[in-house]
Parts: C-alpha cells; structure tokens; sequence
C-alpha cells in the first residue's frame, strides 16, 4: 500500500510539474514565425500549388508509366494527360518542362528509353502544346483534353508505324489511351480545375 501510494504522489507531482499548454504564450513567443509563414503563403500560394500539382502528379505519372511494364500492350500512363492539364493551365513552356522531365524519368526509371520511349515522350511534349493551343480559343478544359487526345491518336498512329510497325500493337496503343484518358482519366482533372477556378487559383 505504501508503494501504492508513493507511485501516486510521484504522478502528482510529475503532473504538477508540467505546466498546461498556453495557446496565448505560443502564438506569442512563435507570433515572428507564424506571421513569416503566412506571408509566404499569401505571396507565393500560386507557386505552392503549382509545386503541389507537379509533384502529385508527376510521381503518379511516373507510377502508371510502371505499370506498362506488366501490362506491355496496354498503356495507363498519365504523364501525357497531366501534360494537358498543365498546357491549360500554365501555358505550353511549363507543360513542355513537365512532359520532358517526367516523360524522360519514367522512361529511364523503367529502363526503356529507346527509339519508341523518345516517340512517346515527343507526344508527351505535342499534347502539351496542343492544349495550350486549343486553350486560346477560349474552349472548356474537358474539350481541350478531348481534343487534344483525340487529335494526338490520329497522329500517333502513322507515326508509330513508322518507328515501330506493328498494325494491332499501335492501333491498341493511340485507341486505348485515348479511351481510357477520356472515360476515367478527365473526370479527376476537371475537378482540380473546377477547384482551382472556385479557389481562384492558377
């Protein structure tokens, strides 16, 4: 009982010691930081977005561009379809830097950068300049990601037959990108931009 009873007195004691969270003294002693903070966000919350977007988006991409490895003539990949986002939203440069940069890791990352990899991204960096294109007429983005995926399969396909000639294999390829891009891939995009447009965000 005595043991008891020490234990409990030392608990006490030890609560005693330990002073209660003071909102009031934190804000106050941290005020210089937090208001630092904030500032940076106000000023540069364009940029963080920005930052935010690229990097989602890019290691997502990356990540599908794997998953064509185990499914080799089926391709998931949406590096090319965050290259359209990225064409509507910020302009063709900044779309083009993402393509290549993602485009090239992914490929490399898979181990599969040859003549039809540099293709692929090549169109990655077409699709970025298609929509940015298609933007300045003033279409909505679910018409220029359409647009710009159908305008892409149209022209892929020959070229393809041209690097790599294999009629069923590149008729899967500018087909089923575009579907599966157009019937799953558009609807979370066309939230990010809604999202950002209600946020009034670019």
């Amino acid at each position: 009982m005595d043991r008891r009873k020490r234990r409990i007195r030392k608990r006490k004691v030890l609560k005693k010691k330990k002073p209660p969270f003071n909102i009031s003294k934190f804000l106050e002693k941290n005020l210089k930081w937090i208001l630092i903070i904030l500032i940076i966000f106000i000023v540069m919350h364009e940029y963080i977005v920005r930052i935010i977007l690229v990097l989602a988006l890019g290691i997502f991409g990356v990540y599908t561009l794997e998953i064509t490895r185990f499914v080799p003539d089926v391709s998931f990949e949406t590096v090319t379809a965050a290259s359209v986002l990225f064409g509507y939203l910020y302009g063709w440069k900044f779309a083009t830097a993402f393509a290549l940069i993602f485009g090239i890791y992914g490929h490399v990352k898979i181990s599969k950068m040859n003549q039809i990899s540099i293709t692929i991204i090549l169109f990655m960096v077409f699709s970025a300049v298609l929509a940015d294109f298609l933007a300045k007429f003033g279409y909505p983005f679910w018409v220029v990601f359409i647009g710009t995926f159908v305008l892409r399969a149209i022209v892929s396909y020959p070229v393809m037959q041209l690097v790599n000639p294999n009629v069923l294999k590149n008729m899967v390829h500018a087909v089923g990108d575009t579907v599966f891009n157009i019937a799953v891939v558009i609807h979370v995009f066309i939230i990010i931009v809604d999202v950002l447009n209600a946020l009034n965000i670019k």
